[in-house]
Formats: C-alpha cells, sequence, structure tokens
C-alpha cells in the first residue's frame, strides 16, 4: 500500500520514526536514573 500511495508511506514512516525515537528516549532516561550516579556521567 505504502509503494501504491506514497503520501501514507511518509505518514507511516514518520509515525513509526516518531514511537521509535520516544521509545529510545524513555529507555536512555530509564538507564540513566538505573544506573547513572545522580545524572553526572561517571561511574563510581
Amino acid at each position: 500500500m505504502c509503494e501504491d500511495d506514497p503520501d501514507l508511506g511518509r505518514t507511516v514512516a514518520l509515525w513509526v520514526g516518531d514511537v521509535l525515537a520516544h521509545r529510545l528516549y524513555s529507555a536512555r532516561t530509564r538507564l540513566l536514573d538505573l544506573y547513572a550516579p545522580y545524572g553526572s556521567g561517571y561511574l563510581l
């Protein structure tokens, strides 16, 4: 369907990209909360 309708393909790609970016940002934030000593950027 995306090959037949370029506008649909673009919309789907942007939606998937937004979801992926949000999930990666959430995972990064969670990992920093768990393993970084108060967000200082270095390990103990």
